[in-house]
């Protein structure tokens, strides 16, 4: 029970720091800060195709992790 319990913490820790680590690639990334820019000038043309594939690249990642955390979870609150 300890084993799954410390699984859960660290894979928590991971989810976090992969988190913080794509937030600063995409606030670095030129498509994104050409995005931001054009918004500031005014409507964007596509703009929710744009967002989206910007997003989707940077989120996947994280995402698996977040959807095996959350079966790890469900195994763990059936053990207790």
């Amino acid at each position: 029970m300890s084993l799954i319990f410390n699984y859960v913490r660290v894979t928590t820790v991971r989810c976090e720091e992969i988190a913080n680590e794509k937030f600063r690639q995409l606030t670095c990334d030129e498509v994104w800060l050409e995005l931001e820019e054009a918004v500031q000038a005014g409507p964007v043309p596509g703009f929710g195709k744009k967002l989206s594939s910007i997003l989707e690249n940077y989120l996947s990642t994280l995402l698996i992790y977040q959807l095996n955390f959350g079966k790890l979870t469900l195994i763990y609150d059936y053990s207790m």
